[in-house]
């Protein structure tokens, strides 16, 4: 996911730069393209890539988490990972 991410922060600056130059290419549709539509298009795509990014960064992290636990043998007492019903079980065995 984070390889995606870098992909799309590329790809927003290129249009970007390519859209400031020449905006009826990145727009050749309209009929008279703007730099505004083009530099919102190219904020909106960086805006998705840094959400993307982070969320591979969590995931990551959480997979990172989950095999040291798992190598260290221990058993994850996280309340907010288990639901309602697992929650009152794991309550009442102790």
């Amino acid at each position: 996911m984070i390889v995606y991410a870098i992909n799309l922060f590329i790809l927003s600056i290129v249009i970007f730069i390519v859209g400031m130059v020449k905006p009826g290419w990145i727009m050749f549709w309209m009929d008279k393209p703007s730099r505004m539509g083009v530099m919102w298009l190219a904020v909106l795509l960086f805006m998705g890539a840094a959400v993307l990014f982070g969320e591979g960064e969590r995931q990551k992290k959480l997979a990172q988490s989950a095999q040291t636990e798992i190598s260290s043998g221990q058993k994850s007492q996280d309340a907010a990972v288990l639901p309602r019903s697992a929650e009152k079980t794991h309550v009442q065995e102790k």
